[in-house]
């Protein structure tokens, strides 16, 4: 049984995969998201996908790397908090994804991991070189808007 669980998450982020790539190609040819691919987007995401699209139009989002491209960490900046995420994981420090994700497994992830989904693939992100000393600083401290100069 603990095997099964693990195969079925790999299931369900092939599947968040592949529904984000075939947005991603619908933007890339018409610089808009198609409405099969939001159909798609939509039945996966359902009440979240409204949320991340308010997230890629009302925040800041900012990618941070080491000068060797070994590390790279996004951050979302809203009006109320900062959320530090890293590339191609599902998880975040916000309630709802602690909650509905994690706990009670009700959705597939947060209105902010998915728009930073988004904002990839509009090419909202603003790219800031580190050392790997700020990087590591910017990690123990978790506040990466310490960095933003």
């Amino acid at each position: 049984m603990a095997q099964g669980v693990p195969n079925s998450r790999l299931l369900v982020d092939e599947v968040m995969k592949k529904a984000l790539r075939e947005a991603e190609r619908s933007y890339k040819e018409t610089n808009e998201f198609g409405v099969d691919a939001l159909n798609a987007l939509n039945q996966l995401f359902e009440n979240v996908l409204m949320k991340a699209f308010q997230v890629l139009d009302n925040a800041k989002f900012m990618e941070f790397e080491t000068r060797s491209g070994l590390r790279s960490v996004r951050s979302i900046f809203t009006s109320d908090d900062q959320y530090l995420l890293l590339d191609g994981v599902n998880h975040c420090k916000c309630e709802y994804f602690i909650f509905n994700v994690l706990q009670q497994q009700e959705s597939l992830t947060c209105k902010h991991v998915l728009g930073a989904h988004l904002a990839s693939i509009c090419g909202k992100f603003e790219r800031k070189l580190l050392t790997d000393g700020q990087m590591t600083d910017m990690l123990n401290s978790a506040t990466p808007a310490l960095f933003i100069t």
